[in-house]
Formats: structure tokens, C-alpha cells, sequence
């Protein structure tokens, strides 16, 4: 079984607490997966690295990278699973260079476009669902705080969830 791994990095409270009430509302409204709150920094996807090499490069990244500042934007949606509704997190040189960082360290070569973003529902609703949704979500939380940790995840193919493989303080 082959795993595909990806990074998050974890809000600070009160954040943390706020959308992870927040998403596991959303869940139990809609009956899909409820999750942590996070910011993907980057998908690793399949890798040639053992899991503790994986680990090794993740604690080497927390390392260079440090607490991040974020601050949320707006919600909005898109087309896919697991960004079907989310609240844009604003760029800025550090977090950029943050996912820069780890493309380096995990030797991802890959141009994606990486566009800060934290979740908050992953469903497969035809757009019209996604856009009610949308416009009914009001955060009541603090926009500006710290990704608090760093965190390597796994899933594996032919399971559904997301595990935690390693939690690192920033």
C-alpha cells in the first residue's frame, strides 16, 4: 500500500479551537468528513523517501521556517473535493517563501500553484450548493494569528482520513 503524504501547518488558538467547531458544524449540517483545521503548505504526494526520512525533512523545515503569521481573507469555493468551500488565507513573502522552503527540502519539483487556503467543508456538491454554502459561512474568529505547528500527514490509497505521522512546534 502506498501512501500520499502532504504537509500542514496548524492554527494557534484561539483559531484552532474556533474553525475546528466551526468545520466539525459544517460536517454534521452537510454529513460529510469533518477534519483539523489547517493550511496545506505543501502536497508531497507519493514519495521515494522512507517515512523517516519524511519525518527528518519535516522537523528540518519547522526548524527553518518558525512560527508563520497568517491572517484569513475571504470565503470562497472551487471546483474540488477538498477545497469545496474555504477561507483564502492572504499571501505574503514569509509563507510563500515558507512553501518555497519545502519544495526545496522535499525536492518537489513540481509547479503547481499554491494558493493559501484553510478548508472548512470538503464535499463533491454541484456548484449552486457550494455557493449557498458559502454565503451563509460568517467567521467569528480572530483573522490574524500564527500556524502554531507543523505537521507531516498521511493517507493511504485505499483507506479514507488522514493520519498524523509527525506534530512539530514551530
Amino acid at each position: 500500500m502506498k501512501t500520499y503524504y502532504s504537509l500542514w501547518l496548524i492554527p494557534s488558538s484561539p483559531v484552532y479551537e474556533y474553525l475546528t467547531n466551526y468545520i466539525a458544524d459544517l460536517a454534521e449540517k452537510y454529513q460529510t468528513a469533518s477534519f483539523e483545521p489547517h493550511l496545506t503548505p505543501l502536497i508531497i504526494g507519493f514519495s521515494e523517501f522512507s517515512q523517516e526520512e519524511l519525518i527528518a525533512k519535516t522537523q528540518e523545515l519547522a526548524d527553518k521556517i518558525g512560527a508563520i503569521p497568517l491572517e484569513l481573507g475571504p470565503v470562497s469555493m472551487s471546483n474540488t473535493f477538498y477545497q469545496s468551500v474555504f477561507v483564502r488565507v492572504k499571501a505574503s513573502a514569509v509563507l510563500m517563501e515558507a512553501h518555497l522552503t519545502a519544495k526545496e527540502i522535499f525536492e518537489i519539483k513540481d509547479e503547481h500553484f499554491f494558493m493559501p487556503h484553510m478548508s472548512l467543508l470538503y464535499a463533491d456538491f454541484f456548484m449552486k450548493q457550494r455557493e449557498e454554502i458559502m454565503k451563509e459561512i460568517k467567521l467569528e474568529c480572530p483573522r490574524k494569528f500564527h500556524a502554531q505547528k507543523l505537521a507531516l500527514i498521511g493517507a493511504n490509497e485505499q483507506e479514507s482520513g488522514f493520519e498524523k505521522l509527525a506534530e512539530i512546534e514551530l
